[in-house]
């Protein structure tokens, strides 16, 4: 509420750094509540997979950006894929 009232005073580069902090911060909720409901299901002996093949290249990119929107500095991360990858059969989630 006090963020709403002063909302006008901020300029527009300080309004998108709150937006997406707010955005990673949901992000990292949801996953932190996917990985709790999964640790249910596993000690309920109810966790089902649904392997498919994964762009390994693709899930690594993925997994990185992730880190970034999480406010780590991109200059941390460096990824050299050589191709062709075969596909990697997993869980996607």
């Amino acid at each position: 509420a006090t963020l709403l009232a002063k909302w006008e005073r901020f300029n527009d580069d300080q309004k998108r750094l709150m937006l997406e902090t707010v955005d990673a911060d949901a992000h990292r909720v949801t996953r932190l509540i996917t990985e709790l409901l999964d640790i249910s299901r596993i000690d309920a002996g109810r966790m089902e997979l649904r392997r498919q093949p994964v762009d390994i290249a693709g899930a690594a990119a993925r997994h990185v950006q992730a880190h970034i929107a999480a406010g780590r500095s991109c200059d941390r991360f460096l990824i050299t894929v050589r191709r062709p990858l075969p596909a990697l059969w997993a869980d996607p989630d």
